[in-house]
């Protein structure tokens, strides 16, 4: 197994953050990502690979069924599982104020 390279973690975490707070952008309305939200995944992906062979189940499940309770799992290899929570649940409520605008327009 490779040293983990802090620079490469802090990317990653960015790169799951931007999933998380783009709720909207990345998920359908069935809570599984859509096609923006795969490409962002293969990115996450490959580095993960890298640093952490032993995550390859845990990445083949992600990929067989990209729901957000599979994404949350693992985005714990890199982030605290509470940080996880909130920007999950932001990233929700920005989708949900974001529709509401359109809405009245």
């Amino acid at each position: 197994m490779k040293p983990e390279d802090p620079r490469l973690n802090a990317w990653v975490s960015s790169l799951f953050r931007k999933l998380f707070l783009g709720y909207g952008k990345y998920f359908s309305k069935w809570g599984l990502l859509n096609s923006d939200g795969r490409r962002l995944l293969n990115e996450i992906i490959k580095p993960i690979l890298k640093q952490k062979p032993q995550a390859k189940p845990l990445i083949k499940e992600v990929r067989k069924n990209p729901t957000l309770e599979n994404l949350r799992k693992l985005s714990e290899l890199y982030i605290e599982e509470g940080v996880t929570d909130e920007l999950v649940n932001e990233g929700i409520c920005l989708s949900v104020i974001n529709k509401k605008r359109r809405q009245k327009c």
